[in-house]
């Protein structure tokens, strides 16, 4: 079993950045092998000299306990670099991930809460965040709000002994061969679902040109602070720095009054001798298959 990790949007394929393998004992399920390589590759964002945005982090968390996670961020690095390094702090914190003789107390639950909590981690310290200022010709330029409201989508596979738990907010993938045919344990959030659709517009929110309120193509994600506000609140919010937070989502994450959320998707899968590998991967690779 392994997991890989891939971006390609706009761009041609390079060789992989960094190739590694983690622990090659399985512990008690000898046909679960945890190997592990990952790639990125060109794309528009590095082509028009803006910072790349996706990040992967993969970690053997204990014997026989495995989690791989792809982020892609959007409207800036922040939010990306923030699930980086504490997407997983937030989910191995979880009282589900105790361990349990040879499984974990309850991984389902665990990814739910780490998800949603570190969404509201990120959240509140966007509202902590200090003015920022950058220089342009002379003229001096707040860049605060657009830091503030970066945004990201996360998808995180985990492997306890024979199972596999994934999690998934956005439009990444994760992909498993089984006997050499694909199996998506993944749905995408966007408009172009109806259930996500319909969820996005009983809260308030408007889908415009297929995005939300014209702007956001996802319909779940972390970050994003300005479209987690609830139709009491105004709705969508994209005010200067310190004007106001959503409130409604930071103190209740599992409100359905926010259009936009960090709520998991959750698909468990028993794995086999007939699975060989796992790809999890940002939406540049999906659409331009």
């Amino acid at each position: 079993m392994g997991g890989g990790a891939s971006k390609s949007k706009g761009g041609a394929a390079a060789p992989p950045a960094s190739i590694g393998a983690s622990n090659p004992n399985p512990g008690p399920f000898p046909h679960v092998k945890a190997m592990t390589g990952m790639a990125t590759v060109a794309n528009n964002k590095k082509d028009a000299g803006l910072p790349n945005e996706d990040r992967a982090v993969v970690e053997e968390v204990r014997r026989a306990v495995y989690m791989y996670s792809v982020i892609d961020g959007h409207k800036g690095p922040m939010c990306a670099d923030f699930l980086q390094s504490q997407l997983h702090e937030s989910i191995k914190k979880q009282p589900g991930m105790e361990p349990l003789a040879d499984e974990l107390r309850d991984p389902r639950q665990a990814l739910m809460d780490g998800y949603y909590e570190a969404d509201v981690a990120f959240l509140k310290q966007m509202d902590a965040m200090e003015r920022q200022v950058v220089m342009v010709d002379g003229t001096e330029i707040d860049i605060t709000a657009d830091l503030r409201n970066s945004g990201s989508t996360g998808c995180t596979a985990l492997i306890v002994g024979n199972e596999l738990f994934v999690a998934n907010v956005g439009d990444s993938r994760c992909v498993l061969c089984r006997s050499g045919l694909s199996l998506n344990l993944t749905n995408d959030h966007n408009p172009d679902s109806a259930f996500e659709r319909q969820r996005v517009e009983a809260a308030g929110a408007m889908i415009i040109r297929n995005r939300v309120y014209g702007d956001l193509a996802v319909t779940r994600s972390f970050g994003d602070r300005g479209f987690k506000f609830t139709k009491e609140e105004g709705g969508l919010d994209d005010d200067e720095p310190g004007a106001s937070s959503p409130l409604t989502y930071i103190n209740d994450p599992h409100t359905k009054k926010s259009p936009l959320t960090a709520m998991a998707e959750i698909e468990v899968h028993t794995i086999k001798p007939v699975d060989e590998f796992l790809v999890l991967a940002t939406d540049g690779l999906w659409v331009t298959m």
